[in-house]
């Protein structure tokens, strides 16, 4: 696996284990569901192993989203970046949503002046 395709699948193994605890699951649980060990579901999460799209699709079955979520939270492009924040925001109430707005302004304007 080249660096790119490693930095890929770390993203993805990241984006997984961020559904697996939204859906307030654990490793162990996954494991149980998707009939492997809880070591494979570690490896995944940590992106250890590529995942076929069969795979891929149970999982998102399991975290009930779209395959694409999972590949898209996990994409280094700003827009689709942009449209993870937008479905994460929609979870938050007005003012807890106006306050992450404000925080994560001042965080980027922060890092523009460094």
């Amino acid at each position: 696996m080249n660096e790119q395709e490693q930095k890929l699948t770390q993203r993805i193994g990241k984006a997984i284990g961020s559904h697996r605890r939204r859906m307030k699951m654990t490793q162990d649980a996954v494991a149980a569901k998707l009939d492997v060990t809880t070591e494979s579901v570690s490896r995944m999460e940590r992106g250890v192993v590529t995942m076929s799209m069969t795979r891929l699709a149970q999982l998102a079955e399991l975290f009930q989203c779209d395959p694409a979520d999972l590949l898209l939270e996990s994409s280094a492009r700003p827009s689709e970046q942009a449209r993870h924040l937008a479905e994460l925001l929609n979870e938050l109430n007005d003012q807890d949503r106006e306050l992450v707005v404000e925080l994560t302004t001042r965080l980027i304007k922060g890092l523009r002046e460094r």
